[in-house]
């Protein structure tokens, strides 16, 4: 879920991780979409966590049963492998969290069920020549991030005609992500820009620079006039912490916005972000002990952990310790064997297992939804991706799953719009995109 830098890419994922690291994004990478639609957290750990539908995935590749059911050994032998790597610590214990005012979480166990097709209708079913990977879905059911993630690539949205590019002038290192109808780049160099008519090839406009050495600018997330970020700071005797920093849009000097924190979230209910504690300097992962609230420099608590588990702190294998975008949030449960979503206005949560032998592959969080993919390693084979995608609906309580043609990757939602790509299994194959409208 993280990477430490600390935030490191998870092993589940595809060769090009690499790739992702630097660009910002990846096939199958779970990615921070913006104040509207946050990338859930992965959730091999789920993106925040990890969690994932209660039904039994479908192989992505259609091998043979013979196959398959030697697939589901590996799996089965390899899960207790990678426990510990998922969620140290995690499952010893435990992550029972409750609010700030000592009101426990209390999840109801929730199963999944097909979305019937009379509920949605297709914007987008096209194969887009390229492998690709998504940061995001518009307002209008249409996907966006890098065409072509694996070699030079360009950003591009994803239309029934293929990739079109985003806009004239954007950097090939960084991301790009949404704030309402609006969509943003952020460079690795620092540099902000505004897309003007996203797939009208027009020239982007530059924004605020961001100061140098601002940290991990793959992290940044925009909303609210600022964009937030992260980055690494020494806190003397060879410990190193995060600290979150944000600057206005329009430009002006840069603020600080909580010591030990990370994972910025823009929700409803505030700028929330995990807390951290100072690790050993080139530490693999950041240890996250809670989730803030920041307000006037300050972090002040939402949602806690048990005493013993806070000391500890967890850790996840994935892109962000948790995921949160308007009312909606993730949470990593039981070592990341399962899915918490929480409705922020009204805090009622439920939990939705994995399917046997997979961790969320990727995430995404939008007013008062959650979408989500999954997938899981079988050695010698590679990536497997399940067929699902699964969407739940938070103000009406249930979750409910589309069957991609092939394995499903990278997902964003956009309030009643979801996009996926979709492939032969593996990451390096998803070419095609889908999107949808739900009519409720």
């Amino acid at each position: 879920m993280f990477s430490n830098q600390p935030i490191h890419t998870s092993s589940t994922q595809d060769c090009g991780a690499a790739s992702r690291a630097r660009s910002g994004g990846a096939a199958f990478g779970l990615r921070r979409l913006g104040a509207g639609t946050a990338a859930v957290l992965l959730m091999s750990g789920l993106a925040v966590g990890t969690g994932l539908p209660a039904q039994a995935a479908v192989p992505a590749q259609g091998p043979s049963r013979e196959l398959v059911v030697a697939m589901e050994q590996a799996l089965d032998a390899a899960r207790s492998a990678v426990t510990d790597s998922t969620a140290s610590g995690a499952k010893k214990a435990g992550l029972n969290w409750s609010w700030a005012d000592g009101a426990a979480v209390s999840p109801q166990e929730i199963k999944s069920s097909e979305l019937p097709k009379s509920d949605y209708v297709t914007k987008v079913d096209h194969k887009q020549g390229v492998a690709s990977y998504l940061e995001g879905v518009t307002q209008d059911g249409l996907g966006f991030g890098r065409a072509n993630s694996i070699d030079v690539g360009e950003w591009s949205q994803y239309t029934t005609a293929g990739p079109k590019k985003l806009a004239k002038g954007l950097p090939r290192d960084g991301q790009a992500m949404r704030d309402g109808n609006t969509i943003y780049f952020v460079a690795e160099s620092g540099q902000v820009f505004r897309i003007n008519e996203p797939g009208k090839n027009k020239k982007a406009t530059k924004l605020v620079k961001l100061p140098n050495g601002a940290g991990d600018l793959n992290k940044a997330v925009i909303g609210g006039g600022r964009v937030y970020w992260e980055q690494e700071v020494s806190v003397g005797k060879g410990l190193t912490s995060l600290e979150v920093r944000s600057a206005p849009l329009k430009g002006g000097a840069s603020r600080l916005e909580a010591r030990n924190a990370a994972g910025v979230q823009l929700t409803d209910q505030g700028v929330l972000a995990a807390s951290v504690a100072p690790s050993k300097e080139h530490d693999s992962g950041a240890r996250y002990t809670g989730i803030v609230k920041l307000s006037g420099g300050k972090a002040e608590p939402f949602l806690n952990l048990p005493e013993t588990a806070a000391k500890k702190g967890f850790t996840f294998d994935t892109l962000k310790p948790f995921t949160a975008s308007g009312h909606s949030l993730a949470l990593p449960q039981d070592g990341g064997k399962n899915t918490m979503v929480v409705n922020l206005r009204t805090r009622q949560a439920w939990e939705v297992k994995n399917p046997k032998g997979m961790n969320v592959r990727t995430a995404s969080a939008s007013e008062g939804r959650v979408a989500w993919t999954a997938g899981g390693d079988v050695p010698p084979e590679g990536t497997v991706s399940s067929r699902r995608v699964f969407i739940a609906d938070l103000d009406q309580g249930v979750v409910r799953t589309v069957t991609a043609p092939k394995g499903a990757g990278g997902v964003a939602v956009n309030g009643q719009h979801v996009a996926w790509f979709y492939g032969d299994g593996g990451p390096a194959s998803a070419e095609s995109m889908q999107s949808i409208e739900l009519n409720r």
